[in-house]
C-alpha cells in the first residue's frame, strides 16, 4: 500500500524556507534572494492551481537541479510523491523560462568586450565571454595546431 509509504517520513519543508543565507546555498546552489523569485511565480497565480505554497515547490525543484538526486528521493525527503515532484518540475521550470526575460540579462557590445578583456587577463585565454563558476565543459581540440590548443578548468 503507497499510503504507509510515507507514515514514518517526518519532514519540515518551512525549515529549509528559513535557512540562513550560507545554509539555503550550500544546500540549493544559490542564494536567498535569488529564490525569491518565487514570489513573482506565485503572483502570477500558479499557487491557485496547485495545492502546495510555490516555496515549497521551488525547493522540491532547486534540490533537483542542485544534486545528483532522483526524483524518487526528492520525494522522499519533501514526503511527497514522485509524480507530484515531477509536476512541480514541470510547473516550475516553464514558469522560470517565462520569466527569463525580467532576470537574465545579456550584456551589449562594450560589456561583452569588457568581460572578454577581463576573462582573457584572468585565463590568458583569447576570446571568452563569460566563465560558468564550477564547471568544466571538455571540448575536443582541432585536429590542426593540438599543440596550441589548451582545454581550461577555471
Amino acid at each position: 500500500d503507497d499510503k504507509n509509504l510515507w507514515d514514518h517520513i517526518s519532514v519540515d519543508r518551512n525549515e529549509y524556507c528559513i535557512l540562513g543565507d550560507p545554509s539555503f546555498l550550500w544546500h540549493f546552489r544559490l542564494n536567498k534572494p535569488v529564490f525569491e523569485v518565487g514570489n513573482d511565480l506565485e503572483d502570477s497565480g500558479l499557487s491557485v492551481r496547485e495545492k502546495r505554497p510555490v516555496a515549497h515547490m521551488m525547493l522540491m525543484v532547486l534540490w533537483i537541479m542542485a544534486t545528483p538526486d532522483s526524483f524518487r528521493s526528492v520525494a522522499l525527503r519533501f514526503a511527497v510523491s514522485k509524480s507530484e515532484v515531477r509536476d512541480h518540475y514541470v510547473l516550475i521550470i516553464k514558469g522560470l523560462k517565462d520569466f527569463a526575460q525580467a532576470y537574465v540579462k545579456w550584456p551589449d557590445q562594450e560589456e561583452r568586450d569588457n568581460i572578454i578583456r577581463s576573462c582573457q587577463a584572468i585565463s590568458d585565454f583569447p576570446g571568452i565571454v563569460g566563465i560558468m563558476v564550477g564547471y568544466h565543459v571538455s571540448i575536443k581540440g582541432p585536429e590542426e595546431a593540438k599543440a596550441a590548443y589548451t582545454n581550461y578548468k577555471f
